[in-house]
């Protein structure tokens, strides 16, 4: 990792508090990935879980309408 941080400093002739500047550029962009990163585990989580909370509450409507009736197809 700090090679790579040479590296890019010595490309771009970056000195002293320039390259303090890219450190925290480079440290930012790593927050915000895994910012976005744990976003999208979460919305996806936040989608199973309720579709799985919504397929049980139907289940469980269908059971208490017409127990007969098979799960998935009317009963009229």
């Amino acid at each position: 990792m700090s090679e790579n941080i040479r590296l890019l400093s010595s490309h771009f002739e970056l000195e002293g508090s320039d390259r303090v500047d890219l450190l925290q550029i480079v440290f930012g962009a790593i927050l915000l990935a895994g910012y976005y990163l744990i976003e999208i585990a979460y919305r996806v989580v936040y989608f199973i879980v309720h579709f799985w909370i919504v397929s049980v509450f139907a289940v469980i409507m269908h059971s208490c309408l017409d127990p007969e009736a098979p799960i998935g197809r009317p009963s009229f």
